[in-house]
């Protein structure tokens, strides 16, 4: 488990902890989302930012002066900075540091593209690759080749869902994947922090994912899913072949 690795989930939360680097991991928040579907004539409430602050307030308060890194994703549209992205990433930095956190850094994500011209003047670090957080574990987006050797890598990027039958209904939770690797390593999988962004089914099929190093080396029937419950408990479950086939069945 990511835990023996220093790697801790922080319970009911898209977030894990890191504990000999002191420094708190979330993904694939999507400022700007609402802006963008709005174009589209789909009208959404303006939650992202909300919401995101709301979890930043309660990882504040669990370790005091840690270090925050946004495991890219932190805005939403491909082709433009747009005026909602330019506003909430400035306040959600200012945010973060305003709550205590001693730094904040942003790993690039595929749709980060432009998020420099806000963050430079604020004085945050966006890194293209990855964060080494030091005793083999590397921080990723994941929608990239990983260079370097790792004995556990952080991604975001496949925004992880379960779906279960319910009274003839169908529920989506969104949910960790820590999956063992064909080299040996392990990938732990983070849940988005955007509240629109929850997602994609996990399956066994390894050509089902977004990320290059999951298609290549992933062993996604051995991976262990861990679900955020609607009372933000955290549910281990057995592994992923099982739980499909128990799905299935």
């Amino acid at each position: 488990m990511s835990g023996e690795k220093g790697v801790l989930l922080v319970r009911g939360v898209p977030a894990v902890y890191i504990e000999h680097d002191d420094s708190f991991v979330i993904s694939d928040i999507h400022l700007g989302y609402e802006e963008v579907m709005a174009s589209t004539g789909v009208y959404l409430p303006r939650l992202q930012l909300r919401k995101t602050i709301g979890l930043l307030e309660r990882l504040a308060t669990l370790r005091p002066g840690s270090r925050l890194i946004i495991n890219g994703d932190l805005k939403h549209c491909f082709q433009k900075l747009t005026r909602q992205e330019r506003i909430e990433i400035a306040k959600l930095v200012r945010k973060a540091l305003e709550l205590g956190f001693r730094e904040v850094i942003v790993v690039r994500g595929n749709h980060d593209n432009y998020a420099k011209a806000v963050l430079a003047p604020l004085g945050i670090e966006m890194l293209e690759e990855a964060y080494d957080a030091g005793r083999g574990v590397l921080v990723a987006h994941g929608h990239k080749k990983i260079e370097g050797d790792f004995e556990l890598l952080v991604i975001g990027h496949e925004h992880p869902a379960l779906q279960v039958s319910v009274g003839g209904g169908r529920a989506k939770f969104p949910l960790f994947l820590e999956m063992p690797l064909e080299n040996g390593s392990h990938v732990l999988i983070l849940p988005p922090a955007g509240v629109y962004q929850v997602g994609n089914i996990v399956s066994t099929n390894r050509s089902a994912y977004l990320s290059p190093i999951i298609r290549e080396l992933g062993i996604p029937e051995e991976a262990l899913p861990i679900v955020i419950d609607s009372d933000g408990d955290m549910m281990p479950l057995v592994s992923l072949s099982l739980v499909e086939e128990l799905m299935l069945g």
